[in-house]
């Protein structure tokens, strides 16, 4: 028995020592991606400017009937709380350090190493152009969080929680020292303060981080799909017009086509999409006002091109009228402009459901010359979406994170140095929530719970309601034939 719980205390304390190592050595092997990044600068860009200004003028820190928990004082020019210094300091340690490891832990894996060396050249120089995605389909990738299997989004807060606690120590250090040094809390209550945040702050205002993260995180995902498939299908279409090899040249070369083509949003609805149709019109429209075109051999009334462009895209000439399109960005770019406007005048034609020009007939017959000016002009008018909305994600973070995260923060601060609140039995109740509220995560919110538990858990209601039913089934049997018992008796009897 004693040499088990000398074991016992070795093992734990080699837990202990170690708590945190398999983090550190993750760290020191990865760095932080583009995303990870600039989530981290977003964050703290703007919740730090918030939890400097907002506590001055909203929340607890700002009402005059608890003067000792006021930010500013009256006759004390550049006069700040300590408390509230303490919170300045805490909130910095939370976004550089914690917040930025944090991140890299739950967002980035450690990926495998590949010999880049000696890559084709395409690799190197066929980049797509930045194109952001719409308002209303950033909004519909952000919509993704409802979605538990694909956002697997408890699952992202249980393992910001386990990151959290293995990496608690540097937490007590950096918390023991504001409450101590800066707000002069005494060791009794800061020693209760302490696990108090731990357990309460993401309950009250941590929770909207991590959704805002994963619902960008969905988003940059999409457009990096986008992007990826529109370069190594123009990569494809390269290389294999290098090799000569026409059967695969024209696979990807109808795999590109489709992508002006087809709708992405609804893969079975032939007609092209909103992006393809918005940025050939706006693009359509610069090319006009470049080559100083006349008005009358212009596109017809510009407020109806979308509708045109849609028509054309979705019938028989669509692959022409690309085509037109690429052969006249080729033709800008090459300083041809009496090229350019006989393929404008072309295009035109098929706008109005004219013959199609000679020239595109011509284009169509050749697949090499096809496939290369549909690359080109793929890689700088992307018939998709390749980068994020340029504003919608600022918002969130700033509306919801900053503002939201730091106006709820603001009632825990103040709490934290209360001493009727600071008690063991709170810390115990908001360990109990805690313990609560990632089990429901878990277990309505998590991938794997709708994969693997929920199907089990419904199978086994399924089989117990049939049990049951059989049951009431055979009860209702078995009244039954008591019942024709009872009334055969009675007719006996009344026979006598």
């Amino acid at each position: 028995l004693k040499r088990n719980f000398l074991l016992l205390g070795r093992n734990s304390l080699k837990t202990i020592g170690s708590l945190g190592q398999e983090e550190k050595d993750f760290l020191r092997k990865v760095f932080a991606n583009k995303f990870v990044a600039e989530r981290v600068r977003q964050e703290f860009v703007y919740d730090h400017a918030m939890v400097v200004g907002v506590p001055a003028v909203m929340g607890d820190r700002a009402n005059i009937q608890k003067p000792e928990f006021l930010v500013a004082q009256e006759g004390k020019p550049l006069w700040t709380n300590p408390q509230h210094l303490h919170e300045v300091l805490l909130n910095t340690y939370a976004h550089l350090v914690a917040s930025a490891a944090k991140r890299i832990m739950v967002f980035q894996t450690i990926k495998p190493e590949f010999e880049t060396t000696y890559r084709p050249i395409e690799n190197i120089f066929l980049k797509a152009a930045s194109r952001p995605q719409s308002l209303f389909a950033e909004v519909m990738s952000w919509m993704q969080l409802l979605n538990v299997k694909k956002s697997n989004i408890g699952s992202y807060y249980i393992k910001d929680f386990v990151k959290r606690l293995k990496t608690v120590h540097v937490a007590i250090i950096i918390g023991a020292v504001g409450r101590l040094y800066l707000a002069d809390q005494s060791l009794s209550q800061t020693l209760v303060a302490i696990p108090l945040m731990f357990f309460a702050a993401e309950w009250f205002f941590g929770y909207p981080w991590t959704l805002l993260s994963r619902g960008a995180q969905l988003s940059h995902e999409q457009v990096s799909k986008n992007r990826e498939h529109l370069e190594r299908v123009v990569r494809d279409i390269s290389i294999y017009r290098r090799q000569g090899n026409q059967q695969k040249l024209n696979n990807s070369y109808k795999k590109l086509l489709s992508l002006h083509l087809e709708d992405r949003l609804n893969k079975n609805n032939n007609s092209p999409s909103s992006f393809s149709i918005n940025s050939l019109k706006n693009y359509l429209k610069g090319v006009e006002q470049s080559m100083g075109l006349e008005k009358n051999k212009r596109f017809t009334n510009f407020f109806f091109l979308k509708k045109k462009l849609r028509k054309v895209m979705s019938q028989k000439e669509g692959e022409a009228f690309v085509i037109g399109i690429a052969a006249l960005d080729a033709a800008i770019k090459n300083g041809d402009h009496k090229k350019a406007r006989e393929i404008h005048s072309g295009l035109k034609d098929l706008i109005e459901e004219k013959k199609a020009h000679p020239e595109f007939k011509k284009l169509l017959g050749d697949l090499q010359k096809r496939a290369s000016i549909l690359g080109n002009f793929s890689l700088s008018q992307t018939p998709v979406p390749t980068e994020v909305h340029r504003h919608f994600e600022k918002f969130m973070t700033f509306s919801f994170g900053a503002v939201g995260t730091t106006y709820l923060f603001l009632s825990l601060a103040v709490l934290t140095f209360t001493p009727s609140y600071l008690t063991w039995a709170n810390v115990g109740k908001w360990a109990a929530i805690s313990a609560a509220g990632y089990s429901l995560l878990f277990l309505f919110a998590s991938k794997k719970s709708w994969e693997e538990l929920v199907p089990k858990i419904s199978r086994a209601i399924k089989r117990t309601n049939y049990s049951t039913q059989r049951r009431i089934k055979s009860s209702f049997i078995n009244l039954s034939k008591a019942q024709k018992k009872a009334r055969t008796c009675r007719q006996v009897l009344m026979s006598l």
